[in-house]
């Protein structure tokens, strides 16, 4: 069974109603919406205060459930710079802890729209550098000679059995 996607500009007040809308196959992530504007009449770095109903997309609305409130919603398209600039904006807004809090999101939700896609990455996919050896063999050398400055029976951070 296919499913058709509407491609008329639906109305969705709530991110909830977005990815209802999304997993049940009414609109795509790309499909154009009319969206109730959550930064309406408030100061936010990204959010338009003036407007009551904002256009944009299903996977913006989306998009914008992992980021915290004060950044606003960002209604524009995200390529790399733009990602490192909302990241910025986010760890000055509200400080660290909370900007890793969001990192996590962000990348759950990658990895979740990865496995809806059907990408995999293997290890054949990886680029191994060429100074991996040397590094590898450079901290096993740290590693042994911090080891020496220390009493076998305290060796990795266990009493030896005596």
């Amino acid at each position: 069974m296919v499913k058709k996607v509407i491609s008329v500009c639906l109305c969705l007040r709530t991110p909830p109603r977005s990815s209802f809308a999304i997993s049940e196959g009414a609109v795509s992530t790309h499909s154009r919406i009319r969206f109730k504007n959550p930064n309406f009449g408030l100061g936010t770095i990204y959010g338009s205060k003036e407007t009551k109903i904002l256009e944009t997309t299903a996977g913006r609305v989306i998009f914008n459930q992992i980021w915290p409130d004060e950044l606003g919603f960002y209604n524009k398209v995200c390529g790399k710079k733009q990602l490192s600039d909302i990241i910025w904006r986010c760890y000055k807004a509200v400080g660290q802890q909370r900007t890793v809090e969001t990192l996590d999101r962000l990348k759950e939700m990658g990895f979740s729209s990865a496995t809806k896609a059907g990408i995999s990455i293997g290890i054949t996919d990886m680029i191994i550098p060429k100074e991996k050896s040397t590094q590898l063999e450079k901290a096993y050398r740290e590693i042994a000679e911090v080891e020496k400055q220390y009493p076998s029976r305290y060796h990795h951070g266990r009493r030896a059995q005596e």
